[in-house]
């Protein structure tokens, strides 16, 4: 592997790390919290752990793990963050001058589903153990595209960790009645098509050609900003199952960033037809 191409595969793992952790939102002060704990606390770290030791390092270094139990949460809550204090105060001195400070976090709005905690949970659950997980992805027999991307899409939503989050949203929370996954489809989509596979084409591990499993990648169910652009580009007649597939959805996203964000004139200095119009000539 060239030394290139090492460099490409190491920042991708870490973008791994990252994407399966952060919410999924846009927000940009979450995702650099995020990337910042990623640098932290790396996946070689947690590989060693169990689930409960990585979750414990992954709370205490973020400055997310509660100071205090309040006695409104249940018995099984109280017991699992004794657990985590347990083994993060013995881990304490060796993290200490990475600590993040607590106001590191916009907590403010988030649904229980979207808070750090639950990532964390979620990234203890991947990266524990003694199989890296892009060795574990690259066994993914990939003859089949469609049956690789059930698998792979299954390793990710099939992700289980404590088993205290098994009915849980968050730590103050009541259980639910149901089992409920660490990472859903779509966050688990989102891996698939942004990490996943570049990290595998990087480093030369898919084993057909990497144009034969684009069509088979899941698309995110709900994509606001591909919905909006569509609608901008198309106006509000336009079929919504024009965007129904990850390629498209991925190539409006493209198109809103290169675009879009930074267009204050309601599309009447939009640059894209200028592009469009040189793509048509060449």
């Amino acid at each position: 592997m060239s030394t290139l191409r090492v460099c490409v595969a190491s920042a991708v793992a870490r973008a791994v790390t990252t994407s399966a952790i952060s919410i999924p939102t846009r927000r940009g002060d979450i995702g650099a919290a995020f990337r910042r704990l990623a640098r932290s606390v790396p996946v070689e770290v947690l590989r060693v752990e169990t689930a409960t030791g990585a979750m414990a390092l992954l709370t205490g270094v973020s400055g997310l793990l509660p100071p205090d139990v309040p006695a409104r949460w249940d018995g099984a809550t109280r017991r699992y963050v004794r657990g985590l204090w347990d083994r993060w105060w013995k881990k304490q001195p060796e993290f200490a001058g990475l600590v993040m400070p607590k106001d590191a976090w916009s907590l403010a709005g988030l649904r229980p589903q979207n808070h750090p905690v639950r990532r964390m949970a979620a990234a203890a659950a991947l990266f524990r153990g003694a199989h890296a997980l892009g060795e574990t992805l690259a066994a993914v027999d990939g003859a089949d595209p469609a049956r690789w991307t059930a698998k792979t899409m299954a390793l990710f939503t099939g992700a289980t960790g404590d088993s205290y989050w098994r009915r849980r949203l968050g730590l103050s929370c009541a259980p639910g009645r149901s089992d409920i996954a660490l990472l859903g489809e779509d966050r688990a989509a989102a891996i698939l098509c942004n990490v996943v596979v570049p990290f595998l084409v990087a480093t030369d591990r898919v084993q057909r050609g990497a144009g034969e499993l684009l069509g088979f990648l899941p698309p995110a169910h709900d994509d606001a900003l591909a919905r909006c652009t569509a609608f901008a580009l198309f106006g509000r007649d336009y079929n919504p199952k024009f965007h129904r597939t990850a390629l498209r959805q991925q190539g409006l996203l493209q198109i809103f960033n290169d675009f879009c964000l930074g267009d204050r004139s309601a599309c009447k200095s939009c640059g894209l037809p200028a592009v469009v119009a040189e793509m048509a000539r060449a």
